[in-house]
């Protein structure tokens, strides 16, 4: 219910069942001249990053000698690892488009006993959830050619919003935040403009949430089992 009070978890993405999720693969040349020009950037960026009362030309020096003296195999190890602190690091609050896929509140609704919330990021300032990512569903996973280039032009964002094809039926958007996983993030709560009681909703719940609603202007629908098809349905109550 922390939801309702205007509070979203942060989950990080290391703690999802996807072990894929917010982790691509940095590729390291294996091109002599495409080697040296990608540690280039790397330390350039390293310098940019780390530059504050020492001055940027320096860290970039210094890291620039640490990744030459690096050998390929462990260079890529030491990426891995950076990428797998990554995601531990990164804060999640996932959002489903569709609100009647019988998966989602099957694997994410309490087995259709718990409630969904509708939100309507143009009711109100949803400015502390931006900015929000629709998740593209791929075949293959994503691969960071240049990190320099990656992070200055924002590939390496789009890259965390990519997840494998047989995900698809989550129909997911996500908001990301760098360094703030397991964290609450505070928001307007006026962003919330329904919520859907599951199919096996008990009366006990519905009676705790009508309650909880008070006099906010909040919509309340009830999910139900077709009886002709394998479809959820949506009523207003």
């Amino acid at each position: 219910m922390m939801l309702l009070h205007g509070n979203c978890y942060l989950s990080s993405a290391a703690d999802f069942n996807d072990p894929f999720d917010c982790l691509p693969y940095i590729e390291v040349p294996n091109a002599q001249p495409a080697l040296l020009a990608w540690k280039q950037g790397m330390a350039q960026r390293i310098g940019e990053a780390m530059s504050g009362d020492v001055p940027a030309w320096f860290i970039q020096a210094q890291a620039q000698t640490t990744l030459d003296a690096l050998p390929i195999p462990i260079l890529r190890e030491k990426l891995r690892q950076a990428a797998a602190a990554n995601a531990q690091d990164m804060g999640v609050f996932c959002l489903a488009e569709t609100i009647n896929n019988v998966l989602m509140w099957s694997h994410y609704g309490a087995n259709h006993y718990g409630i969904a919330l509708q939100f309507d990021f143009r009711q109100g300032n949803a400015e502390q959830l931006l900015p929000i990512w629709k998740v593209d569903y791929q075949p293959v996973r994503p691969v960071i050619a240049d990190m320099h280039i990656a992070i200055q032009e924002r590939p390496l964002a789009d890259a965390l919003a990519i997840k494998a094809d047989f995900w698809r039926y989550e129909q997911e958007w996500r908001v990301m935040k760098a360094d703030k996983a397991r964290t609450i993030l505070p928001f307007d709560r006026s962003i919330i403009t329904g919520i859907a009681l599951g199919a096996k909703c008990t009366a006990e719940n519905e009676k705790l949430i009508r309650e909880m609603i008070g006099d906010d202007v909040i919509s309340l629908y009830q999910m139900r089992v077709s009886d002709r098809t394998f479809d959820l349905t949506i009523a207003a109550l």
